[in-house]
């Protein structure tokens, strides 16, 4: 019996031999049909690093035989085995830590260097001793030329972006919303860095909060705004124009993961546009200004003359007489002042222009107006200034009112600087003016400074920040500037002061030969046989031209308008009495003038010799008299002693 058991028992371990045999086979033949007909390149190798197996994908893939790998050491293929990171990965795998896939590269037959992706395992026995290690290699060539095709493609936008004369940015939604991503020309236009851009709210960086939940509702509602005119806050404190297009991104469920967008700088052009919106203003009120003047003028003329003749008639008893017509002759001088002003507004009124040294024109102005203050006065200036061409008169204007405004600002005393320089602009520069030479200077007073928002209407006409102003004293420095074809403009800071900059063209100076001044013509006739022709559509003007010239011992003829003047010309020639000088209005009203008048009478004789007047000087000839071929201007309203003067100048004149 136990002979039997003993033969069964050995009989079912046979079978069981077998059958685990079998199975081992079945198992063996599957992992060789496996290990042979991978994708991957599969290599078996010892603790020593000796290659043990290799797949056909490997034999493919290194180009070597089978044989040739079986006789390698495995850093013959992998040289990253025997780095330090290469012993960690296999240390941890003795310690059976679970490894990460990881990429190195494969070195072939023929030395080409071929990146792979490599994981690890360990081949251990029933006692759970590890025998070998297997690798499972795989080829990512291509993998890697498209990773470094989208490198090179996102280096090359990323450096599109960087460069981009825009501001760039992604920012997080919400009202709590915060920069992700920013561009270098974001940096430049707001003057933060990117770490300051990432710490700081966006919402925050708006002239406007109103604005920015306004913006940010209408992406949300609308997924994108496009070429929005918005104002930014820059670092610096200063405003600065922006049209701005933003469009947000979102999940698959329609929530915003963040906006993306684009900032354009436009404060230049806001600048250029509301310079021409400022110039339009102002010559929309310089027509009305101007024709005030004109009649102002005509009227100050007749009540100038009708004083002046006056006064020659009182006898020197009558002192109090004389003295009450010379206090009424100072009134209307603050009469004829603010007609001035009132003609810098004119759409004409070119101004009537003469080279100056600006360096003591604007200091003694400064001086002047700064007379009796307790503010100190810090001017400085170039060497070798450029002369400029210039009215005086405006120019002078300029500089006292801009001085009365930082007098105004300090009454409690300060200090004013000025400074003069030359500026040679280039033809890129942000102001409305062309290339070139030009005077440039800056006036700056340490008062308590001027608010943004009101910087916007400084220039405009009747708008103050003083509590006595009249708000014309900037306008007319802003028109002045235009007409002498310069630039003006302020900047201000509250508690810092104000600066105002002013930009005049400048003219190269030239060698001009000296010209010996001539006597008078010795041939002139007296004043008893001198004739002069006077034209002016006005009756009063007329008469009292005419009594003035005849208190002087002139003989006057008088014309109404320039057919006029023409016809009456003609006349004393032909009867032998010619009109030795004509003065003419340079305006008639639905009538021929003196500009058309006098170039028909100097074509009949070019000798003759003209002199134009007016209240409103809305042509050129006034400014370039000369070009036109006359001798003299007399502008209105003028004194007995100016008209003696203008026509004294004038039939001096060869």
């Amino acid at each position: 019996m136990i002979e039997n058991r003993s033969i069964e028992d050995l009989k079912f371990q046979i079978d069981s031999l077998k059958k685990e045999n079998s199975y081992i086979n079945r198992v063996a033949f599957q992992y060789q049909s496996s290990f042979q007909n991978s994708r991957d390149a599969i290599t078996i190798f010892s603790l020593d690093y000796k290659i043990l197996d290799v797949n056909d994908s490997l034999i493919h893939l290194s180009k070597y035989s089978r044989k040739e790998l079986l006789s390698m050491q495995l850093e013959d293929l992998y040289p990253e085995i025997l780095s330090e990171q290469g012993v960690i990965r296999l240390e941890n795998l003795k310690d059976e830590k679970k490894l990460p896939l990881f990429e190195s590269y494969l070195i072939t037959k023929n030395k080409e260097k071929i990146p792979v992706e490599i994981t690890l395992t360990s081949l251990k026995n029933r006692q759970g001793k590890e025998i070998v290690y297997q690798g499972n290699i795989r080829d990512i060539s291509q993998k890697k030329q498209v990773q470094n095709k989208l490198k090179r493609t996102e280096i090359k936008y990323r450096g599109l972006i960087e460069n981009l004369d825009a501001g760039i940015s992604r920012w997080t939604p919400g009202p709590e919303g915060k920069y992700i991503k920013v561009n270098q020309s974001m940096e430049t236009l707001l003057g933060y860095s990117k770490e300051e851009f990432f710490d700081t709210n966006i919402f925050k960086l708006y002239a406007d909060p109103e604005q920015a939940d306004a913006v940010y509702k209408k992406i949300e509602a609308n997924g994108s705004i496009k070429d929005k005119e918005i104002k930014l806050r820059h670092k610096n404190g200063s405003q600065i124009f922006i049209s701005y297009t933003g469009k947000s991104v979102k999940d698959p469920n329609s929530n915003i993961i963040y906006i993306d967008d684009i900032l354009v700088d436009i404060t230049a052009r806001k600048k250029n546009e509301d310079e021409i919106q400022r110039t339009e203003r102002l010559d929309s009120i310089g027509a009305l200004a101007g024709g005030i003047a004109h009649h102002f003028n005509n009227i100050m003329t007749g009540l100038y003359g009708n004083i002046s003749l006056a006064k020659t008639e009182l006898s020197q008893n009558e002192e109090a007489a004389a003295h009450y017509l010379e206090n009424a002759e100072e009134c209307m001088q603050e009469g004829i002042q603010l007609t001035k002003q009132l003609l810098t507004f004119a759409k004409g009124g070119d101004p009537i222009k003469e080279v100056i040294d600006i360096m003591t024109y604007v200091k003694d102005a400064a001086m002047f107006n700064l007379s009796g203050s307790t503010i100190k006065l810090n001017f400085s200036s170039q060497k070798d200034l450029w002369p400029i061409r210039v009215d005086r008169a405006q120019i002078n204007q300029v500089f006292s009112n801009i001085v009365t405004n930082a007098r105004q600002a300090m009454p409690d005393g300060g200090q004013l600087k000025i400074h003069v320089e030359k500026s040679d602009l280039l033809k890129d520069n942000l102001l409305t003016i062309f290339k070139g030479k030009y005077i440039k200077v800056t006036i700056t007073d340490n008062g308590p400074g001027i608010h943004q928002k009101d910087l916007e209407r400084i220039f405009d006409p009747y708008f103050t920040t003083h509590k006595n102003g009249s708000g014309m004293g900037l306008s007319i420095c802003y028109s002045i500037v235009k007409k002498h074809e310069g630039h003006i403009s302020v900047s201000s800071q509250l508690g810092r002061g104000t600066t105002i900059t002013i930009y005049l063209p400048a003219i190269l100076p030239k060698k001009t030969k000296e010209v010996k001044m001539q006597p008078a013509n010795p041939t002139l006739p007296s004043n008893e046989k001198f004739r002069i022709l006077v034209m002016d559509d006005e009756d009063h003007i007329r008469k009292i031209s005419k009594r003035m010239l005849e208190k002087f011992g002139y003989i006057v003829e008088l014309a109404i308008d320039g057919e006029d003047a023409i016809a009456r010309y003609k006349k004393l020639s032909k009867n032998n009495t010619p009109a030795h000088l004509v003065i003419m209005d340079l305006t008639i009203p639905g009538g021929m003038g003196g500009k058309e008048a006098s170039k028909i009478i100097l074509d009949l004789d070019p000798k003759a010799k003209i002199v134009v007047s007016s209240g409103y000087s809305n042509d050129p000839i006034m400014a370039s008299y000369k070009d036109f071929g006359l001798k003299g201007i007399i502008p209105k309203p003028y004194r007995m002693d100016e008209l003696k003067s203008a026509v004294k100048k004038a039939i001096e004149q060869d």
